[in-house]
């Protein structure tokens, strides 16, 4: 549930700026928006895994 919450704050936060700042239409924001947001937010979740598989793999699990 929490992925798909930050999912679609991603999608939002680049749809308004790219709205805002580069005055772009409605639609067009949001198809290029939902691209780049799924992209961040799949990119950033990537990065999470493999930094905390590492550690992980590293100290073992931290529950006894």
């Amino acid at each position: 549930m929490l992925a798909v919450a930050l999912g679609i704050v991603t999608i939002r936060a680049v749809d308004l700026f790219l709205i805002g700042a580069l005055a772009m239409g409605s639609q067009t924001a949001f198809a290029i928006s939902s691209w780049h947001g799924w992209i961040i937010t799949v990119g950033a979740a990537e990065i999470w895994i493999r930094m905390t598989r590492s550690a992980l793999l590293t100290h073992g699990p931290t529950n006894a």
